[in-house]
């Protein structure tokens, strides 16, 4: 993956770089060719996902016209997952995506194909990398388990809508002692999920998070977010009821943020002063719209 000032390899090689953030109502596409001072942008504000997969392709053509870049330039896609993302996997998963692992051996070993001895061999070694990286992840998955089993105030966590184990087992280790914080706000602050201040003529204005602190723990805040306000509406609990309003006044991304910002000041209670997760309990805040 290359990054907007770097999309000429050391052999000169020239790439389009084309980086997508997915959200529920827009995309945004950024493309660079490393030649220039910043990248073109564009949103995508098409109804459907489809559409807006043909309007990055057809984007994607109409620069490398205008940048006189060859027709095969070799393109980079990266993408920031948001709500489509989720639905893009799960289309995956519909078309037998979770097939490959059990047929590729099989298809390899395949006489019929026209694959010669060093192809295969190649891609056996591949395979072989993947299933030892699946291996290191399982084990690590059973080492975070069983911390969470054996740590009173992961479990605690765990009751929060949207948080895992990994969440759990990465807030308590990372934390450490809660009480070094003074309230809830200041731990958010720390995380990098309150929104930026801006005052002018005497009025306060808030604009979007600062996403300062511990980059890792907020981002897992933002998974576990985005996992409860995609159920919220499955929920009867006062703060899932909350969530659904919030997100019908204000959007999807608002939403999350807001969301992310309560769960960090809900872990702060919990991890600081040993309480339970009660979502009937949790409060509405004043201004919950004003993050972006």
């Amino acid at each position: 993956m290359c990054g907007y000032q770097a999309c000429v390899t050391s052999n000169e090689e020239l790439v389009l770089a084309v980086s997508l953030e997915l959200a529920a109502a827009k995309w945004k596409v950024a493309l660079h060719d490393g030649r220039r001072d910043r990248p073109a942008v564009h949103t995508l504000a098409e109804p459907d996902a489809a559409a807006r997969l043909q309007a990055v392709l057809d984007l994607i053509e109409r620069h490398k016209v205008k940048w006189l870049l060859p027709a095969d330039v070799r393109v980079v896609v990266s993408y920031e997952a948001g709500q489509d993302a989720f639905w893009i996997y799960r289309a995956l998963q519909a078309q037998g995506i979770d097939a490959f692992r059990a047929h590729f051996v099989e298809a390899l070993e395949d006489g019929a194909t026209e694959l010669n001895g060093v192809a295969r061999t190649a891609l056996l070694r591949g395979w072989e990398h993947l299933q030892a990286l699946d291996q290191q992840i399982a084990w690590c998955d059973a080492q975070v388990t069983t911390h969470v089993k054996h740590d009173s105030n992961a479990q605690r966590v765990m009751a929060l809508i949207g948080i895992g184990p990994l969440t759990a087992s990465a807030a308590v280790a990372t934390v450490g002692d809660a009480r070094l914080f003074k309230n809830g706000r200041q731990f958010a602050a720390w995380i990098g999920t309150v929104p930026k201040q801006k005052s002018s003529g005497g009025k306060t204005r808030l604009g979007r998070i600062t996403k300062q602190g511990n980059t890792y723990l907020r981002t897992l805040l933002f998974q576990g977010a985005r996992s409860a306000v995609t159920s919220a509406h499955r929920r009867t609990d006062r703060l899932s009821s909350w969530i659904v309003q919030l997100q019908a006044r204000v959007g999807w991304y608002r939403t999350l943020v807001a969301v992310a910002n309560k769960h960090a000041r809900i872990l702060w209670a919990m991890l600081a002063k040993g309480e339970r997760f009660d979502p009937s309990y949790v409060s509405t805040p004043s201004t919950p719209g004003q993050p972006r």
